[in-house]
């Protein structure tokens, strides 16, 4: 890396530090006013409250990041243009491509550590944590212990030849809340098992307080009785409801990775969680892509660079984030590939990134 090179990327990381730092303040000042309410009845140590938002800021990083990115780029490349600078450094023999390599670079490294942010942080660490002080928080505990740690979500899974419909698992003391299970045999029901609480040991499941309604094996209806523990031979224990608790969306690669394993292994839907595995491999290539388009539309820009380089890194967020979210729908849909919908909106932006490089000649 030349002076020219230290030049521009200095001038570049100037305005990307502070575009980071105002997207985050913004984020985080948005996340207070969404809960202000909720923190102002806290009464509880006012470490809690701190804590709190200072566990906004790994997610919060990893959804502005590009934007800053694309108006540091923009606004940099923007201002060389009004200042004459980028007309005289072309002209010197050094082309477009070779002026914002050192970005370009910067924008790699930027895309792993955004990778490594989010796969090792946000989700496994930040997602469980966030969620776990907003429960003392709500429940305005000043202990700074939630009374339940439960992953609150409802969603079924197969095991054997049961159907599980599970309302809330408490990961802390292995509790599940509200509970129907449904024995078949040969496609049809054996029984129905409906149960508010179940304890879960491997091999061996309790619930507790509930009903069994019973049929016929010409599937009529045999008859209901009422039990207070009833126990069931289920091998999978509290690893397997650790992983299917949260949803999809809240998961890391590692997990989803886990999660798609397990239910090939019991015979469930995995579309979903095989879109989203793809789509966090995708996004992070986000960064190279606005930082070449941005580029491209900053060296364009002649007068009023900051109001335009505003502009284009909102578009190009609205745009990307649009392309992202109809991709991941189609593939989610069946109509796209999970690999094709995943990384639909990056496949668009290489398109658009060349047509611009030949369009502009850089």
């Amino acid at each position: 890396m030349n002076i020219l090179d230290r030049y521009i990327f200095s001038e570049f990381f100037k305005y990307f530090t502070g575009a980071l730092l105002l997207l985050c303040g913004v984020g985080i000042l948005s996340k207070i006013m969404e809960r202000l309410s909720t923190l102002l009845a806290y009464t509880g140590p006012f470490m809690n409250v701190l804590l709190y938002i200072y566990l906004t800021i790994p997610y919060i990083i990893t959804i502005v990041g590009p934007t800053a990115l694309m108006f540091a780029i923009s606004f940099t490349i923007a201002n060389f243009s009004k200042k004459k600078e980028l007309a005289v450094i072309m002209t010197s023999g050094r082309s477009f491509r070779r002026i914002i390599s050192p970005v370009i670079v910067f924008a790699f490294i930027y895309s792993v550590f955004s990778f490594f942010l989010t796969e090792y942080v946000s989700y496994p660490w930040f997602l469980r944590s966030f969620d776990h002080l907003y429960d003392v928080i709500v429940q305005k505990n000043p202990s700074g212990k939630a009374f339940r740690s439960s992953t609150r979500s409802n969603y079924h899974a197969k095991i054997n030849n049961y159907f599980l419909y599970i309302g809330r698992y408490d990961e802390k003391f292995n509790f599940v809340t509200s509970i129907n299970v449904v024995e078949v045999s040969k496609s049809a029901p054996v029984s129905i098992l409906e149960s508010d609480y179940a304890i879960v040991i491997p091999n061996m499941w309790i619930l507790l307080s509930g009903s069994e309604t019973r049929f016929n094996p010409d599937h009529s209806f045999r008859d209901q009785k009422d039990f207070k523990m009833k126990t069931l031979n289920i091998p999978e224990g509290q690893n397997f409801l650790t992983t299917h608790s949260s949803t999809f969306e809240e998961k890391s690669v590692f997990q989803l990775e886990a999660e798609i394993k397990d239910r090939k292994t019991h015979g469930q839907n995995y579309r979903k969680h095989l879109v989203e595995l793809y789509w966090h491999y995708s996004i992070p290539f986000v960064s190279l892509f606005i930082v070449m388009i941005a580029g491209i539309m900053g060296s364009q820009v002649k007068k009023g660079t900051m109001s335009l380089s505003i502009s284009i890194s909102t578009l190009i967020t609205l745009v990307y984030y649009l392309l992202m979210y109809i991709g991941k729908s189609l593939a989610v849909n069946g109509v796209f590939h999970p690999i094709f919908g995943a990384w639909f909106a990056n496949i668009a932006f290489t398109v658009v990134s060349i047509y611009l490089f030949t369009k502009y000649r850089i």
